[in-house]
């Protein structure tokens, strides 16, 4: 199912996103929608070529999240890092 995961990521690059001064907390809004939509969707995520569940899925997007924090700036970013 990582074809839902891409899914969410295209979703998310299309939403406009805010140019005001409160963008980190836009991205940080984003993310969190998505680890929530994860969590809740049942779906397996597959990286790497392993297929993984839910649980494992957050667990890796929010340790993911916390190692690049510097570095992204929107949720697409964090999908690319």
């Amino acid at each position: 199912m990582k074809y839902i995961l891409n899914l969410i990521f295209t979703v998310l690059a299309l939403q406009p996103l805010s140019l005001s001064a409160n963008e980190p907390e836009n991205t940080k809004n984003e993310i969190q929608h998505l680890i929530n939509y994860v969590a809740t969707a049942g779906c397996t995520m597959q990286r790497n070529g392993t297929n993984h569940t839910a649980t494992e899925s957050v667990s890796h997007i929010k340790k993911k999240y916390e190692y690049f924090i510097d570095k992204i700036d929107t949720a697409e970013a964090l999908y690319s890092a």
